[in-house]
């Protein structure tokens, strides 16, 4: 089985992997990302069976990752992760396309849903009783549904929206994502364009209204 893991804490990631590798041994981790708006392309480039996400990050959260990955893959397998209450989350991560979605506060649940991820009855524990799609059908569901100018922004586009909520002007956000002003401006121009906002203020609250209600 080959996997895909996504944490913005690389601490995290390392320890999973070696909890997850010792546990699971025709396991095979494909790649591990930090940020998850790299995951697109890593998927692209090296294929997994099964992504492993948490749902609490900066700029671009579980909910959104796990959207962009089921509206354009029927295969993968994805299991959402937090920290917090699996009641908080569970809702928002079957809508978004996931198959299961598990604590962290217990490591063999991981290795459970990580497991029977690609079975008919992947590993769901015990209190949660939100109905899981499978992959293909969230994937149908999600092609169905009449897309949002939130649900059409880019990763990158996101990103930079959530740069923008912090206060950021375009030449800040510019420095830490390697680009010109000019270059995050159009940006936001185009994603202001799909959500039908006059500015980038009006664009960060479309934005955070369509977010889900619990982000960290």
């Amino acid at each position: 089985m080959r996997l895909g893991l996504v944490d913005n804490d690389p601490l995290v990631l390392a320890a999973l992997s070696t909890y997850l590798t010792r546990h699971i041994p025709s396991l095979r981790i494909v790649w591990t990302a930090a940020d998850p708006a790299a995951v697109r392309d890593l998927l692209r480039q090296s294929p997994v069976d099964v992504v492993l996400t948490d749902m609490s990050m900066p700029d671009m959260d579980g909910v959104a990752l796990i959207r962009s990955i089921r509206e354009r893959d029927n295969h993968v397998a994805i299991i959402a992760m937090t920290s917090f209450s699996l009641t908080e989350y569970a809702a928002d991560a079957a809508r978004a396309g996931a198959q299961t979605i598990v604590s962290k506060r217990f490591p063999a649940h991981i290795v459970q849903a990580v497991r029977t991820a690609r079975s008919n009855h992947p590993f769901v524990p015990d209190g949660v009783t939100v109905a899981f799609d499978s992959p293909q059908a969230a994937h149908r569901r999600l092609l169905q549904e009449q897309p949002t100018g939130i649900a059409l922004l880019t990763g990158t586009e996101c990103d930079i929206i959530g740069r923008c909520r912090e206060g950021m002007t375009s030449g800040e956000i510019g420095k830490e994502l390697d680009m010109t002003a000019a270059t995050v401006n159009t940006h936001i121009a185009r994603a202001c364009r799909k959500v039908g906002a006059r500015n980038r203020v009006q664009l960060v609250v479309l934005w955070m209204q369509q977010q889900p209600t619990h982000r960290r």
